[in-house]
């Protein structure tokens, strides 16, 4: 029941990196017109920018002996980078080359707890259907060529359980 909480907490790393460019000047002049961009969730647990790795989401359980299970979640965001090795360059990307030069990591920390604990605690009280319709604006994988278990297809969303659908050629 734990494994979507990976997907959760993408859903809040998503809102916090489209929370914070939306708070930064705007960088079309005086067009307000330009979409704004939007982070999207890649199943099982990577946020994307831009068709690029913005944030990562790691998530670990433990049951103790003595007491409720414990469940750790952990995120990596790149916030300030402004290059990556060779190998990464051109699948990675930093909230920095989408605009916020400026940035304090603090706040954008700050926010992210916020977040995360606040998913998680809908999470925990009405588990994933509540998520689920995000989840599927937020998709990066939908329509994408995947290969599960050496198989191709396409991914085609999520499931009431979170389990990436994929449709057989």
């Amino acid at each position: 029941a734990l494994a979507p909480i990976s997907l959760v907490a993408g859903l809040a790393v998503a809102g916090v990196v489209d929370g914070v460019l939306a708070a930064l000047p705007s960088s079309h002049g005086a067009d307000d017109s330009a979409a704004p961009i939007r982070a999207l969730v890649k199943w099982p647990n990577d946020v994307y920018l831009e068709g690029r790795k913005v944030a990562g989401v790691l998530v670990e359980a433990s049951t103790g002996l003595d007491g409720p299970p414990l469940v750790v979640v952990g995120v990596g965001l790149n916030v300030l980078g402004d290059c990556f090795p060779p190998e990464l360059g051109a699948s990675a990307t930093s909230l920095a080359l989408a605009g916020g030069r400026e940035l304090e990591r603090e706040p954008i920390c700050a926010a992210l707890i916020a977040a995360i604990v606040h998913f998680a605690d809908d999470f925990a009280a009405r588990g994933l259907a509540p998520f689920l319709a995000e989840l599927a604006e937020r998709d990066f994988l939908r329509g994408r060529a995947v290969e599960v278990a050496g198989q191709p297809g396409t991914a085609e969303g999520f499931d009431q359980a979170g389990c990436l659908l994929v449709r057989a050629p």
